[in-house]
């Protein structure tokens, strides 16, 4: 003994030797020790220990409890005895004599006032307030689960749980339900007594339990008797698979087709359509005003009348069904279950009406107290409007299991559904089943895929392992846990799985992710319909289903959080568990108070930093706004650079193409030889002077040089050029040699290979003070190598490419530009070829320029008399425009010595009457003309002539791209510079002649 308050144990000492047992404490006070082969002591509230004198019981005793006001002892040798007072003598009694083994266990339910005495060898026996003792038996099947082994201890819980601890089978729990319930579980053959297993079907009356067995025939159960008689004795081993009880007797659907028995005779008849059909009739229904009705498996549905007439097909509008799942009878009208969907049965056409509601496959169907019509369909359950058939498709629920075989609906709105998968209840507004196999043990597991019995009393099952009867109204109410068990709260955290207590509140980082809740309610027995639900204060805006008890977040905001956890069953949606968890999660390093001063320090430093690159981008902007100014500056210096080059242009232009046109007319008519060839050398001193100008331009606006590639003699050309500079030479004493083949030609423009030969002959001249000049040329693979070689004063390393710069000058002295090398190279790579400085040749000092040519074909170079033939110029009138007298009177001389009818004209208003009267009259003019300038003469004339196209030329010294532009918009077809060889114009006057006589 204990004592609570001091701690201290206090020994009753018994006679030597005896093995204490079990301890029982009664409500008096008083202590029962039961002892091993010494009997029974009992120690009085005085701490006296008596023995006492048991020679009924013996010196063995399995088991005490206290019920009723006695102690109840249960002897080893068998029985059970009561004692109602220590003095009295024990009354024994033995159990029935269709209970075999002694006692093990007693148990002692207060909830519902019953005794249980566990037995060896299996089973239970109960007796409530002193009334008779009910057996439960293993091998007999009154209450399903029970261990056929002993039954060493049994508890009943504050639920009514039957706990039992047996011998070699664990740990047992019988629940409620299965208390309630009745399960008959047979053997293999139902003539040795034991109910048969693969029931199909059941019919059950007031008296007797009709089976029908596959593979084990056909038997009857007597309710009172528990005695077992099999049917169709005379033909075993039949597969029975349907059985109706009818007034006439027991229709019985077989493999061999549909037989009628005499409960009394149990004679039998074998209807003959059942072997001509060839089917096999599942399913039997008696109406009383249509007989019975009989589905037979992929035949349909047929009619017998009486036990003597001839089965007649029942026939479907449309739609005929093959495979009957269910007949059900509501209201005197019978429905069909199909593969078709459903049939309504018309007794006035003896024919089924397709309903068209849908043509999916019913498995079975059910109409609920208020009118609302069940169908089960596969994996899934609808639910139709009430009325005399079913109305709209109201709800759809999910059903991921095989599809019942029966449903029924009880008078809670509960749907009972059994088959294959067992047998579930579905509660009013639940979304999923309450399972309860495990609550009434193997018997539920596996039931029939038939229909079930429905009658008065309950509903009836048939299982694969005997038969299930259960009262809907004394379904308890759902199974409730007694807590919620957190399975798992865990976290990924770099990159592993941390395991989180659910006792005691947690910190979380803030790179944790992936925070997985797993939850569930330790029940004992199915809690797949719990509904579990979660929230987390702080995070979600309301409550969040947890169909699998699980829930994962991926990652949260720092702060404080709670998470609530809630359990309940639609049974008993009062009752909810909670649980509730704690955590917190950190904010990141960088919201941390030392993180925030280093953020205010950086934050301090970036507005330093912006306000000095803020300072330099105003010095840049301030920078940029010089440079852009500068840049407009220069764009407008070089604007009027370009104007006042284009109007110096047009004036050298104009006095030179005069100067030109009357140097031709003077070598024309000279008849002295050395007078023609210095008349010569001026004329293309002074075509070499008009290329300069074209340059400057040309340069001065950025564009390509203009070509006119043609094959020339080099040899030709050189001497050209030489014979310019000779007279320099001569009279400085310097010597000009020619050294190279009269064969080479070269493919290039004649006036840039005579001015690049004069820029570098020129330059040569200009640094030699004596000596030698030397041009000579070679050929070399498919390129002409000509060289000028001097006796100056040499150009250091340093200089070798910046000489070919522009403004590149050896010597700042003042004389000339420093573009004369930077143009020469530009024309050399525009006609394919090059420019460099070579080293000088051996012996040699000064410069040594090299020029690569691309080489011609000799046969291509023009004959040597061709430059002294001057081509027609057609037969075209033209009239010459043009106000500078010099310029039109040379012009006038060669026109008309090439054959040519022009007329000339000084102004626009003297052409334009002559223009006038003949529309074939060719123009020629001049843009910068006084009075009516050169753009207006054309205009006038375009809108004059009409649809007429009479061709009009500009020759002007007026050179720039926009003033070339807007002659060509006013209606000139070509506009020419000046000043233009003779040859060039005749050239392209016979062009526009040419188009005349097309």
């Amino acid at each position: 003994d204990l004592d609570p308050d001091s701690g201290e144990f206090t020994v009753e000492t018994l006679d030597e030797g005896v093995s204490v047992i079990t301890l029982l404490e009664d409500p008096n006070g008083s202590v029962w020790i039961n002892t091993h082969n010494h009997g029974l002591f009992r120690r009085d509230p005085g701490l006296q220990i008596h023995a006492l004198a048991t020679p009924q019981i013996g010196q063995q005793i399995s088991a005490l409890a206290w019920f009723s006001g006695q102690l109840w002892l249960a002897p080893r040798a068998g029985g059970i005895c009561r004692l109602a007072d220590p003095a009295s003598t024990p009354l024994c009694e033995g159990p029935e004599p269709s209970v075999t083994g002694p006692i093990r266990a007693l148990a002692v339910s207060q909830r519902s006032s019953e005794l249980w005495a566990g037995r060896r060898g299996g089973g239970l026996s109960r007796q409530r307030d002193g009334s008779v003792w009910v057996h439960h038996a293993p091998e007999a099947g009154a209450m399903g689960a029970l261990p056929a082994s002993n039954s060493n201890v049994v508890r009943v819980d504050s639920h009514g749980g039957i706990w039992i601890g047996s011998q070699g089978n664990g740990l047992v729990l019988l629940s409620p339900m299965a208390r309630n319930s009745q399960a008959w579980m047979g053997g293999s053959e139902a003539r040795t007594g034991q109910v048969p297993t693969q029931v199909m079907s059941l019919s059950v009356t007031d008296s007797r339990i009709h089976i029908a067995a596959q593979s084990n025939g056909a038997a009857s159960l007597n309710r009172r008797s528990g005695q077992l008689s099999a049917m169709l004795d005379d033909k075993p081993n039949t597969d029975v698979f349907a059985v109706r009880a009818t007034t006439l007797g027991v229709w019985i659907g077989h493999a061999k087709g549909v037989s009628l028995v005499s409960e009394t005779s149990l004679d039998w008849t074998l209807s003959a359509f059942g072997a001509e059909i060839g089917g096999i009739p599942d399913l039997l229904l008696e109406v009383d005003t249509l007989g019975m009705l009989i589905g037979i498996q992929g035949h349909g549905l047929f009619r017998l009348a009486n036990a003597q007439a001839k089965p007649q097909k029942l026939l479907a509008d449309q739609h005929a069904p093959i495979a009957v799942e269910h007949l059900l009878l509501v209201d005197d009208q019978v429905w069909l279950a199909s593969e078709q969907g459903l049939h309504r049965y018309d007794p006035e056409c003896d024919c089924l009406h397709w309903w068209q509601g849908s043509r999916e496959r019913v498995h079975s169907l059910a109409r609920a107290p208020d009118g609302h019509w069940w169908l089960a369909l596969a994996g899934k359950l609808h639910v139709h409007a009430p009325g005399e058939e079913p109305g709209p498709l109201l709800r759809e629920i999910d059903w991921p299991h095989a599809a019942p075989g029966g449903i029924a609906m009880d008078d809670h709105g509960r749907l009972w559904a059994a088959g294959q998968a067992g047998l579930a209840v579905l509660e009013p507004d639940a979304e999923r089943p309450r399972w309860l196999a495990e609550s009434l043990g193997p018997i539920a597991f596996e039931l029939s895929d038939r229909p079930f019995e429905i009658t008065a009393d309950g509903y009836w099952f048939g299982s694969k392992l005997g038969i299930l009867h259960i009262d809907p109204t004394q379904l308890p109410p759902a199974p409730l846990p007694r807590r919620l068990l957190v399975d798992d709260i865990s976290v990924r955290r770099s990159g592993k799985t941390l395991t989180l207590d659910a006792s005691m509140p947690a910190t979380l980082k803030a790179t944790d992710s992936d925070l997985r809740i797993q939850v569930r309610a330790p029940l004992p027995l199915d809690a797949s319909a719990l509904h579990l639900r979660s929230r987390i204060e702080g995070w979600d805006d309301d409550w969040r289903d947890l169909s699998d008890g699980e829930r994962i977040i991926g990652t949260l905001p720092a702060g404080q959080y709670r998470l609530l956890l809630e359990a309940w069953h639609p049974a008993d949606v009062d009752h909810r568990l909670s649980r509730e968890w704690t955590f917190e999660v950190l904010p990141p390093w960088w919201r941390t108070a030392p993180a925030l001063l280093l953020w205010l320090a950086l934050l301090a430093l970036i507005l330093w930093l912006w306000q000095r690159l803020h300072d330099r981008r105003l010095q840049a902007a301030h920078a940029l706004e010089v440079q852009r100014q500068k840049a407009e500056w220069a764009q407008d210096s070089a604007a009027r650079t370009n104007r006042f080059l284009a109007h110096l242009s047009h004036e050298i232009r104009n006095p030179l193409s005069g100067l030109l046109g009357l140097l031709r007319i003077a070598e024309s008519e000279s008849d002295e030889p050395k007078q023609q060839q210095r008349l010569a050398l001026v004329r293309s001193a002074g075509q070499q002077i008009a290329a300069l100008v074209e340059d400057v331009l040309v340069h001065a606006r950025r564009e390509p040089l203009p070509l006119r590639l043609e094959t020339l003699n080099l040899q030709a050309l050189a001497s050209e050029a030489a014979d310019r500079h000779r007279p320099q030479a001569q009279a400085r004493g310097i010597e000009m040699g020619l050294s190279g083949s009269p064969d080479h030609c070269v493919l290039g423009d004649r006036t840039r290979l005579l001015q690049i030969l004069d820029n570098l002959m020129g330059n040569a001249l200009k640094f030699t003070e004596r000596g030698q000049i030397q041009v000579g040329w070679e050929a070399s693979g498919g390129q002409v190598l000509l060289w000028v070689q001097d006796d100056g004063p040499g150009i250091p390393s340093d200089r070798r490419e910046t000489i070919f710069a522009e403004r590149g000058q050896l010597q700042a002295d003042g004389r000339g530009l420093g573009l004369g090398l930077s143009i020469a190279r530009q024309l050399a790579e525009a006609m394919g070829g090059d420019l460099v400085l070579a080293d000088p040749m051996p012996g040699r000092r000064g410069a040594r320029f090299l020029l690569r040519l691309r080489t011609a074909d000799r046969q291509d170079a023009p004959a040597e008399s061709a430059a002294h033939i001057r081509p027609p110029c057609g037969n075209r009138r033209w009239l010459l425009v043009e106000d500078d007298p010099v310029q039109r009177a040379s012009l006038m001389h060669e026109l008309t010595a090439a054959d040519l009818q022009v007329e000339a004209a000084s102004n626009a208003l003297t052409a334009l009457p002559q223009l006038q009267a003949d529309p074939e009259l060719g123009l020629l003019t001049d843009l910068g003309l006084p009075e009516i300038d050169g753009l207006t003469l054309i205009r006038m004339l375009r809108a004059q002539d009409g649809t007429h196209h009479r061709p009009i030329l500009v020759l002007t010294g007026r050179v720039l791209p926009e003033e070339q532009r807007a002659a060509i918009q006013a209606g000139a077809d070509r506009v020419l510079a000046k000043p233009i060889e003779p040859e060039r114009l005749c050239q392209v006057l016979t062009e526009y002649d040419l188009r005349q006589d097309a």
